[in-house]
């Protein structure tokens, strides 16, 4: 069984618990929890949708509960902390390693079975795929389940009540969203529901716990001897990508990023790669913007502005520049620009006047690096007002 990583690091399993990682999708959506695949606080998230980008976010699926049947015994893949009296998941303690290079890759060893997972977002659409490569070396079947827990509320929401999802075929509903989960693995109806804890939102002094729900299962079975590969793509999309295309694409999207920004140091490399996570669109211009952080925060006007230069200018992203900037010229009223666009469909709100100064700044920046006096010409009256 090949991993996309040349090597897992064995020495950070015990510290995953104290890690996150991060996937995106260019709109705002995004992937990520802590490195031992559990929640620490409400917006976390398998599959966390951009219904209208970049900040009206929804968290579709919130979690795995992953179980593995073998040697007549069970075993959790799994990790996770409950609110209630329900024990810990304790996945953690068979997780070998993990490697968060590029997308990121965990390897569990459960007697005489490994299973590695992966995870990838499909660029430009509200896309998580999750796929399990399975050996068996036991002399009998294993069987391999994952449940997926779902909240279909914004992302921030720690649920309070329990709701109900429809599951027909291939597709789950509630509250006006629909989640399209294709797999080749066996769908079956389970209907069950976990109290979750998140110590993060507690330390913060919001809610410290949370429900989730699930009404299917997704399982595997893989003869003695044998291997298998279990694809599980989570998508707002019908008719979605592959498993295998939205991982073959992101390695070399992620690849082209490292190439195109032209820098030779690698940890520039690395920096350049991970500025493209805040790079997002934005529906209401039709434009690009810069999220201000992950998971809580959209786009303000002053963080995006000095922003711009390190993720955009200095990357030679200058389509982008370009594009970001139009996006806050457009909105300018009485001589400011927006500090910050709400969720939803709200107003944005122009209660900064640092960011209008910072704007003259950044379309000076992007002169100086493109010599581009069509566009100045085009900001001018803004920048005037």
């Amino acid at each position: 069984m090949g991993s996309i990583c040349k090597q897992y690091n064995k020495q950070s399993a015990p510290d995953a618990g104290a890690r996150t990682f991060l996937l995106w999708n260019g709109l705002g959506g995004y992937c990520s929890m802590c490195a031992d695949f559990s929640v620490n606080r409400a917006d976390g998230g398998i599959l966390v949708a951009a219904v209208k980008a970049p900040n009206e976010r929804i968290t579709l699926v919130h979690r795995l509960t992953e179980r593995l049947w073998a040697d007549g015994q069970e075993f959790l893949l799994s990790s996770q902390n409950f609110a209630d009296k329900t024990p810990a998941e304790d996945g953690l303690s068979k997780l070998e390693g993990y490697c968060l290079d590029d997308i990121p890759v965990w390897q569990y060893r459960a007697g005489k079975i490994t299973v590695e997972r992966t995870c990838a977002m499909a660029y430009g659409e509200n896309t998580t795929a999750v796929v399990y490569s399975l050996r068996n070396d036991t002399a009998e079947p294993c069987t391999f389940t994952v449940t997926p827990y779902l909240k279909f509320a914004p992302k921030e929401t720690a649920l309070t009540q329990k709701k109900e999802f429809t599951l027909t075929d291939r597709r789950i509903t509630a509250d006006g969203y629909t989640l399209y989960v294709h797999t080749g693995g066996k769908i079956s109806p389970f209907a069950d529901w976990q109290e979750l804890h998140y110590p993060a939102d507690e330390a913060d002094g919001r809610p410290d716990r949370g429900f989730a729900g699930s009404c299917c299962n997704i399982s595997i079975t893989v003869p003695a001897q044998s291997e298998d590969v279990l694809k599980i793509v989570f998508s707002t999309e019908e008719k979605a990508q592959s498993a295998d295309a939205i991982m073959q694409a992101a390695r070399k999207r992620l690849c082209q990023l490292g190439e195109d920004c032209a820098f030779s140091d690698p940890v520039a490399k690395k920096l350049a790669v991970s500025a493209d996570s805040y790079i997002a669109k934005r529906d209401s211009t039709g434009q690009k913007t810069i999220l201000a952080g992950y998971p809580l925060f959209s786009d303000w006007g002053r963080d995006t502005m000095i922003a711009l230069p390190g993720c955009c200018l200095s990357t030679a992203r200058f389509a982008d520049a370009k594009s970001i900037l139009q996006t806050f010229l457009a909105y300018e009223k009485d001589g400011l620009v927006p500090n910050l666009f709400p969720e939803g469909d709200q107003a944005p709100m122009y209660n900064t006047v640092d960011a209008a100064l910072l704007l003259i700044d950044a379309v000076w920046q992007y002169y100086q690096r493109t010599r581009d006096a069509a566009f100045v010409q085009e900001a001018w009256p803004v920048m005037k007002r």
